[in-house]
């Protein structure tokens, strides 16, 4: 049974699964016991300031700013390159939607890398102690 994302409308393409204290800390309180496509959950991460440049820049010592947030860039475009190399080979295994489906899993880990920061002690250098 396909279900409707109560945020925006769209049918639900595939099931994800995220930790309680991930969903608690992106999802607004009105949609935590709906369902929520993963476009509508990245946008709310998005809205509720899961900002990966701002957490290097908070979490890194002053004097290894720039070269943390160069890495990062490099990081992030190398990852581009690879998804982009990866997408055709894909394409011929499982075809075109599960092909760009399996492009959500970045995202994805990222929100959950940025849930269990939050629960470290460092998070408190973060958005000036406000989790």
């Amino acid at each position: 049974m396909q279900q409707t994302c109560k945020a925006c409308g769209a049918p639900d393409k595939f099931d994800f699964t995220v930790p309680d204290n991930v969903w608690s800390a992106v999802v607004p309180p009105s949609y935590r016991n709906v369902v929520v496509c993963l476009y509508c959950f990245d946008e709310f991460a998005v809205e509720r300031g899961v900002d990966y440049a701002t957490a290097v820049t908070e979490l890194s010592p002053p004097a290894y700013v720039g070269t943390a947030l160069t890495a990062q860039t490099c990081v992030g475009f190398a990852l581009t390159m690879i998804s982009i190399w990866l997408i055709p080979p894909v394409v011929r295994v499982v075809g075109w939607r599960w092909a760009f489906a399996s492009l959500a899993l970045g995202p994805a880990l990222g929100v959950l890398a940025m849930g269990r920061l939050r629960g470290l002690p460092e998070a408190l250098r973060l958005a000036g102690g406000r989790r």
